[in-house]
C-alpha cells in the first residue's frame, strides 16, 4: 500500500509599496505574518450606502462655500477609532461654459482636504499652512479636483470622489457637498458609499487623526 506524507509549511514573508514623500521616493515594508494574526487585526468591518434624494439636485448659486448634497449623508456612532473609505459617485450636469465644480465630503460639517478638517467658509485659506494653495479654488482642487467644464455647457458626464479618514470615537456626520464658480450645476443619481473598519488597538495601520483649523 502506498502511503503519502503531505508536508505543511507555514512561511512568514513580506513585500513593499513604494510611496512618495516629498520629492523623494521611500520604500515601506509591510510584514506579512500567519493568516489567523492578519485577521485579527481587523476587528470589525461595514459597508453602508446613502442615496441622492430627490434625485437630481441643482446648484443655482456661485459661492466658496459647500452645498450638501440632500440625502447624502450617513451618521455614525462608535467606541473605538474607526477607519472610514469614503467614495461618491454621480453623474454631474454643467450647463454654463469655462467654469470650475468641486467635490467634497463633509465631516461634522467641515471640510475634509489632505486628512484636515478645513472650516467651509471664505476664510479656509487664511485658516491653513500655505502649501495646501494659494487661494481658496487652489486648496478645493486637491485630491482630484476639479471638474473644468469647456466651451459648451449642458453635457452630463460621470463624476467620483473617494477619500480616507481615520476618526476618533464619538458621534460623526458623513455628507458630500459641492460648489461651482458658476450657478447651474446639477447632481443626478448621486451614491455615498462608506466603508468602516476597526483594527486592533495595537495595530500600526499608518494612519492618524485629521487636524482640525
Amino acid at each position: 500500500m502506498l502511503s503519502v506524507t503531505i508536508l505543511l509549511f507555514v512561511t512568514v514573508f513580506s513585500f513593499s509599496i513604494t510611496r512618495s514623500t516629498s520629492n523623494k521616493t521611500a520604500i515601506f515594508h509591510v510584514p506579512i505574518g500567519r493568516s489567523a494574526q492578519i485577521h485579527n487585526v481587523i476587528r470589525t468591518q461595514t459597508f453602508h450606502t446613502r442615496y441622492q434624494e430627490p434625485e437630481q439636485f441643482t446648484l443655482n448659486s456661485d459661492d466658496t462655500i459647500f452645498v450638501k448634497v440632500p440625502g447624502l449623508m450617513f451618521v455614525v456612532s462608535h467606541e473605538q477609532p474607526t477607519v472610514y473609505e469614503l467614495r461618491f459617485r454621480g453623474s454631474c450636469r454643467m450647463w454654463n461654459s469655462w467654469y470650475q465644480l468641486f467635490l467634497g465630503f463633509m465631516i461634522d460639517n467641515r471640510i475634509l482636504n489632505s486628512n484636515r478638517l478645513l472650516p467651509n467658509n471664505n476664510k479656509r485659506r487664511q485658516s491653513v499652512a500655505a502649501d495646501l494653495g494659494e487661494s481658496i479654488d487652489a486648496i478645493d482642487s486637491r485630491a482630484g479636483g476639479p471638474l473644468i467644464n469647456g466651451p459648451t455647457g449642458g453635457y452630463a458626464f460621470s463624476c467620483a470622489k473617494f477619500d480616507t479618514v481615520y476618526l476618533p470615537r464619538g458621534t460623526h456626520v458623513i455628507e458630500v457637498a459641492m460648489r461651482s464658480t458658476k450657478p447651474g450645476t446639477a447632481v443626478i443619481g448621486g451614491e455615498l458609499h462608506v466603508k468602516l473598519t476597526q483594527y486592533d488597538p495595537n495595530a500600526d495601520i499608518n494612519l492618524s487623526f485629521p487636524a482640525s483649523s
